[in-house]
């Protein structure tokens, strides 16, 4: 069994955590925004933050083995179930945030996040309880603090664990319905992008990526057209369709259109004909719409001329992709 070894002999004994000193740290509780008067709650936010050093050094250590560990699954416990008492602690996580302002139960929540994610890049054997603690500090704790890390570290997770990807997949989703802002859109990005890369043909992905697509910010959206493009299946409908709805929409951000037909295109080019289909459709819709809007330029109709402008951009690559086409059927 592994034991804690001794703190580091070089490092100050009055350290804490990083580089903080206990004048530091009590100088921090002085300049929350509540007022700290309790003397109980001050030396529990001292013990936290050994604790959570204690992990660190623990999980650090070359002697640590990778099978479950007495140390590690008292974390996880009083994690899972925040009333039970952790022994470094003496109390439990519910006792502990009872008196804490919100700004500072997040940056304990975040710490033992980032404890979560260390514990799974060195074993797998608490890879269902970290997924069961991540869920449950989403839906006690939906901060967008929170929201962003809690993004990155299901993003981890799905991408080591296979078994997990849908599920965590699911929970970045629920993230994005609870908070869509450009934040959390763009960490949401991040993560899928992670689950994306290691684990092809993912459909539960385009639930959260069509979500931005369809109603995020322009950069989110942009980020989410060209990420979809690698999970495009031919037989996957919906993502094809709502791609070929921007493109046919005048009155959308032209760059966002643009980048639709790239990667329709791109997708195509591999993913079978159904797709191609859809470029050559859409090549015969804006050249009709093109011509339509030639005569109402020469009947002086302003906001045609726009269009227009913008519809001739965006034939030049829908031709593009199609001479690629034809190029493979006859080379």
């Amino acid at each position: 069994m592994f034991k804690l070894k001794k703190r580091r002999e070089s490092q100050n004994k009055n350290q804490l955590g990083g580089n903080q000193t206990v004048e530091e740290f009590e100088k921090n509780i002085q300049n929350q925004q509540f007022k700290i008067t309790d003397k109980n709650t001050a030396n529990n936010l001292m013990k936290v933050n050994l604790m959570i050093e204690s992990y660190h050094h623990l999980l650090s250590s070359e002697e640590l083995e990778n099978e479950k560990n007495p140390q590690l699954t008292e974390l996880i416990e009083c994690l899972l179930d925040m009333s039970k008492p952790n022994l470094n602690l003496e109390l439990s996580m519910d006792d502990l945030f009872k008196n804490l302002n919100m700004e500072t139960k997040e940056d304990i929540l975040i710490e033992l996040i980032g404890l979560i994610d260390k514990v799974n890049e060195k074993m797998w054997h608490y890879k269902d309880e970290s997924f069961m603690i991540l869920q449950k500090i989403h839906l006690e704790f939906p901060t967008k603090k929170i929201n962003k890390v809690l993004c990155r570290t299901f993003g981890k997770l799905g991408t080591k664990y296979k078994s997990l990807s849908s599920r965590c997949i699911n929970e970045i989703d629920l993230i994005l319905e609870s908070d869509f802002t450009e934040d959390v859109q763009l960490y949401t990005l991040q993560a899928l992008s992670l689950i994306s890369f290691s684990m092809n043909k993912q459909k539960t992905i385009f639930g959260p990526l069509l979500k931005i697509i369809e109603n995020g910010e322009k950069k989110a959206r942009i980020q989410a057209i060209k990420l979809i493009k690698m999970q495009i299946e031919g037989y996957w409908e919906k993502p094809v369709e709502s791609l070929m709805s921007i493109i046919r929409n005048d009155h959308e951000d032209t760059d966002i259109r643009e980048e639709s037909i790239i990667s329709l295109g791109d997708a195509a080019e591999f993913g079978g004909n159904s797709i191609q289909e859809s470029i050559y459709e859409l090549a015969n819709e804006i050249s009709e719409k093109i011509m339509k809007q030639k005569k109402q330029v020469r009947e002086s109709v302003e906001d045609d001329k726009d269009d227009l402008i913008h519809n001739k951009e965006l034939i030049k690559v829908l031709y593009h992709y199609i001479k690629i086409y034809q190029n493979k059927m006859h080379p």
